[in-house]
C-alpha cells in the first residue's frame, strides 16, 4: 500500500477483506509471513504507539461505543461534520443504523490517525451522506493512508486510487479503478455495466451523463 493513497478492497463474503483489516489493526498475529506498516514490522511497534497511529472502523459501529451519550463519544467539533449536533444527548444505542454509522465514522476519523482501516464505511448511509463521506475521506488522504473494505462498488470507483480483489485470503488483482472496473464483467459499477459498449471508460452515472452531453446525445437528464 502506498502511503497517502486510498485503497479499496472488494470481493465476496468470506474472501478475507475483514480478516486483512484486522491483521493490519493488530487484532490477530499472522499465521505466516510478517506485516509491515510504514516501513516497520508490526512487532516493532509498541502496542500503545500502534494504537495512536491506526484507527479501525468495524462492520458493526456499536462495537466502538463506550459512553451513554453521543457527545461523550466524540469531540464537540466532530458533531457538525457528521450531522450529529441534534443527537448529541442521545444514547448511541438509541440511534438509527445510519446515525450509528455516522457516529462511528466521526469517532474513528476524529483520531487523526496515519492509517485508517474502514470496514464497510458506507453501510446504512443514504446518497447524501455517501457524498459527504467521499469528500471527507478525499480531504483526509492528505494526512492519512486509507484502506477500505467494501461491497459498494460505485463508491469504490469514485474514491479509490487503486482497487484490489480479495479472494481466498489473497489480493488476486490490483489496479487503478478505471482499469479494474472497466476490464471486469462481474466486479464493476452499475453505470459501467449499462454503458460499457458505448463508453467503456465511464464508471459513474456522472461520467456517462457527461459523455452523452459531449457527444450531443442528450442535452438534459431529468
Amino acid at each position: 500500500v502506498r502511503e497517502g493513497e486510498i485503497l479499496c478492497l472488494v470481493g465476496g463474503n468470506g474472501g478475507g477483506k475483514t480478516s486483512l483489516l484486522k491483521l493490519l489493526a493488530g487484532f490477530h498475529p499472522p499465521l505466516q509471513g510478517r506485516i509491515s506498516v510504514f516501513g516497520r514490522s508490526l512487532k516493532a511497534y509498541g502496542k500503545d504507539y500502534y494504537k495512536e497511529i491506526i484507527a479501525y472502523l468495524p462492520q458493526n459501529p456499536e462495537d466502538l461505543f463506550l459512553e451513554d451519550a453521543v457527545e461523550k463519544e466524540v469531540e464537540e467539533e466532530e458533531l457538525p461534520e457528521f450531522g450529529l449536533e441534534s443527537l448529541s444527548r442521545k444514547h448511541p444505542y438509541d440511534l438509527s443504523g445510519g446515525e450509528q454509522q455516522r457516529l462511528g465514522l466521526a469517532k474513528v476519523l476524529g483520531k487523526k490517525a496515519r492509517l485508517l482501516l474502514l470496514d464497510e464505511p458506507t453501510k446504512a448511509l443514504d446518497p447524501f451522506w455517501k457524498d459527504r463521506l467521499l469528500a471527507i475521506l478525499k480531504k483526509r488522504k492528505e494526512e492519512s493512508t486509507i484502506i477500505i473494505a467494501t461491497h459498494d462498488l460505485d463508491f469504490a470507483a469514485r474514491i479509490a486510487d487503486r482497487v484490489g480483489l480479495v479472494f481466498d485470503g489473497r489480493i488476486q488483482s490490483l489496479a487503478g479503478p478505471r482499469s479494474f472496473f472497466g476490464g471486469n464483467s462481474f466486479y464493476t459499477t452499475a453505470a459501467n455495466r449499462i454503458a460499457r459498449k458505448v463508453y467503456p471508460w465511464a464508471l459513474t452515472e456522472e461520467e456517462v451523463v457527461e459523455a452523452g452531453r459531449r457527444n450531443g446525445e442528450f442535452d438534459e437528464v431529468r
